[in-house]
């Protein structure tokens, strides 16, 4: 598969060092709007995503590596209201699925327990079944480093 880079897919732009992040993030997911000064909010991050998302190819199958806050912040999008359980529980290495029709999310997958009742939720908007016509592409933040990674 080939490795593209994309400026949007970085992390939730922060600051400088914050000596309380987790009462920074938590106040970030009550307030999506909210954000230290020069830094980036829950929902600018969430659309400079979903800009990338929308202007993949109608029949693009992709992979992305991403963070924690970006994927919970599209998750926030499909499913208002979880965004914020979705990150405190995601866990390294997470994949979640995510499908789109014109634009629109029509699905997120998310195969683990997160909820306060430890069940696992499955966000199914509608379903499409789509031939592809692309072959599938990784979409890598720049900050990575992708020099040594074997694929």
């Amino acid at each position: 598969m080939p490795i593209q880079l994309d400026d949007r897919l970085v992390e939730r732009k922060i600051s400088g060092w914050l000596p309380d992040f987790a009462q920074y993030s938590d106040q970030q997911w009550q307030n999506l709007d909210f954000s230290a000064a020069a830094g980036e909010t829950i929902r600018q991050v969430q659309q400079r995503y979903l800009n990338f998302m929308t202007a993949l190819p109608e029949d693009a199958h992709v992979a992305i590596g991403s963070h924690g806050t970006a994927m919970s912040s599209v998750v926030e999008a499909a499913w208002p209201e979880h965004g914020q359980a979705f990150f405190k529980r995601i866990p390294f290495a997470a994949v979640i699925r995510i499908t789109m029709t014109a634009g629109k999310i029509d699905s997120v997958e998310v195969p683990m327990a997160f909820s306060t009742l430890e069940k696992t939720a499955d966000v199914n908007v509608a379903s499409s079944q789509k031939r592809v016509s692309q072959a599938p592409v990784i979409y890598l933040n720049n900050q990575l480093n992708i020099d040594n990674a074997n694929y």
